[in-house]
């Protein structure tokens, strides 16, 4: 397996966890909610 696919699929993995982390801690609209001390309406 070549270095570059290696690294595309780690990059991959990593940023799949970093958003299933994000929505665990933020919730679904963490990430596009501009005024998080607000709820939504």
């Amino acid at each position: 397996m070549g270095n570059t696919l290696k690294t595309t699929l780690l990059l991959a993995s990593l940023t799949g966890l970093l958003v299933i982390v994000g929505r665990l801690v933020g919730g679904p609209s963490g990430m596009i909610r501009e005024n998080s001390d607000k709820p939504l309406q």
